[in-house]
């Protein structure tokens, strides 16, 4: 009997390490392929602004992003930001709608959140010295 048991488990060994690379190949590829979110805080950058311009913004902004393990993986998040154009700005408070084309993101990577949800640029022309 006690035979019959070592012979038992020896042959399921290779079973069992083959069912557990198997298993483990089929969770790697599920995984590269699962849509997941990941939060981060970016800075929010005014570009193409006068230097008679002064400009108010919050410093940084919530957001989440969704793509694939592997898209978020290879996204440099050091350079990531929200770009906003100053040319499209008018004198005053302006509320902006941020969208994915501001991240400068891969088009695998979605911005499915931000916050807060009403970022208010202000923009105010300084006044000239002339003496």
């Amino acid at each position: 009997m006690k035979h019959l048991n070592k012979t038992f488990i020896a042959n399921n060994l290779t079973l069992k390490a083959i069912s557990l690379i198997m298993g483990y190949t089929f969770w790697f590829i599920w995984s590269q392929t699962q849509t997941t979110s990941y939060s981060l805080d970016v800075p929010l950058c005014v570009y193409n602004v006068p230097e008679t311009a002064e400009i108010k913004a919050p410093e940084t902004v919530s957001i989440a992003l969704a793509g694939t393990l592997q898209d978020l993986h290879d996204l440099d998040l050091d350079n990531l930001a929200i770009h906003i154009d100053g040319a499209t700005l008018h004198e005053g408070k302006n509320e902006c709608i941020v969208k994915n084309e501001q991240l400068f993101v891969p088009d695998a990577i979605k911005m499915v959140h931000y916050a807060p949800s009403n970022i208010l640029i202000s923009y105010n022309e300084k006044a000239h010295d002339n003496a």
